[in-house]
């Protein structure tokens, strides 16, 4: 049992821990922060993987071009989160949809697909980036034929992308 000053100070310190994963947390939901955009700022550790798990292709969830290029998965590298392969394809003309293989587990977690109609004169940068060691997606896109190229930032959460920033690049 607590005693009245232990249990004092285990409420003040779960509240402090609280109060800091609250301000975390809000600081990346709502974008401001141009530092928790850096790939360093979700760093993870990289597993040590001898052996890849055979891909579970799900029977729903993913369209059939995606079931079907899945089938050659197996053999493709990590490189993303330190335990992932993010596998892309595309969807069409001027489409780009992926997926994300973890490779401790054969377990495909869906993506999402994005537009890619840049305008003739864009010269900025396109597609995605990620890095191995990091949870961090950032994606460069349009949403049709004309309009402006924007970027999106996720942050892949174990189970799914968070959005933390859309922004306008032309």
């Amino acid at each position: 049992m607590l005693s009245p000053r232990n249990a004092a100070s285990w409420l003040i310190w779960h509240a402090v821990i609280v109060l800091v994963a609250c301000f975390s947390l809000g600081a990346a939901a709502d974008g401001t922060d141009s530092a928790s955009l850096l790939f360093e700022s979700y760093y993870v550790p990289l597993h040590k993987i001898t052996r890849f798990a055979p891909t579970r292709i799900p029977d729903s969830g993913l369209n059939w071009k995606m079931q079907d290029y899945l089938r050659f998965s197996d053999k493709e590298p990590l490189n993303f989160a330190g335990k992932y392969t993010l596998f892309k394809i595309g969807c069409g003309t001027n489409c780009v949809e992926f997926c994300l293989i973890d490779r401790t587990t054969g377990i495909v977690h869906p993506g999402m697909s994005f537009n890619t109609f840049f305008p003739i004169d864009y010269k900025g940068p396109w597609d995605f980036e990620y890095r191995l060691d990091s949870r961090l997606l950032v994606v460069y896109h349009s949403r049709g034929f004309g309009d402006p190229v924007l970027v999106d930032y996720y942050a892949w959460d174990g189970t799914a992308f968070i959005l933390l920033k859309t922004a306008r690049v032309s």
